[in-house]
């Protein structure tokens, strides 16, 4: 495996580990007040995410960075794809800020309120926005690009592996920690500009939320 395909396969794990914990907390929020996982279940959820989304939204921003000022003035279907998931990533950099507030400072209660509302965002926002890059990052990209984009590094290889481990140790034996298959995305999200669930892009879905988002 090349560098380019170790970078594209941590992305590609990410955005469908993204995916599976949401999927999980979505169904965990589902059930009846009485038959609710532990909220300390919740809370690991909403930890990976915060984390998870906030790389996302890094490495979409890198993506417009870098893609931008390579494009010239006539592609106007490209850069007006680059336009608008600048102005998802606002808005999922928004939104996901709020529930990194409510994890760190609200009572169980508010907590479980604001997480509802980040995945309600998640749903009728980010996931119908998908951004298809993969044929700028054919045209554009060299390896370093996908180092410079991705921030895969050893650090962050680890602290996605905790987070993740953490959700899937708390885990109720009647939750599942797997993506649905609308939430698969058949390539990388922002190794393949498609979503993710997101990917969709990193913010939602593009690349994995937001390029594709997703996961």
């Amino acid at each position: 495996m090349n560098e380019l395909e170790f970078i594209r396969r941590q992305v590609s794990i990410e955005r469908t580990h993204m995916a599976a914990v949401r999927s999980a907390c979505a169904a965990a929020l589902s059930l009846p007040r009485a038959e609710r996982p532990e909220v300390e279940f919740l809370r690991a959820c909403a930890e990976y995410l915060v984390f998870v989304v906030g790389r996302f939204n890094a490495q979409d921003q890198a993506h417009c960075d870098l893609l931008g000022p390579r494009l010239p003035t006539s592609a106007t279907h490209d850069l007006a794809t680059l336009e608008d998931l600048g102005r998802t990533l606002e808005a999922s950099r928004g939104a996901i800020a709020k529930l990194e507030i409510a994890v760190r400072a609200g009572s169980d209660e508010a907590f479980v309120a604001a997480l509802r509302t980040y995945l309600a965002f998640y749903s009728n926002v980010l996931a119908g926005h998908r951004h298809a890059l993969h044929h700028l990052f054919d045209a554009h990209y060299e390896v370093a690009d996908w180092r410079a984009a991705s921030a895969v590094d050893a650090d962050a290889i680890l602290e996605e592996r905790e987070r993740y481990a953490r959700v899937a140790g708390l885990i109720p034996d009647d939750i599942e920690l797997a993506p649905t298959r609308t939430d698969v995305p058949q390539r990388s999200p922002a190794a393949s500009g498609t979503p993710p669930d997101s990917a969709g892009s990193a913010s939602g879905p593009v690349s994995g939320p937001v390029s594709g988002r997703g996961s």
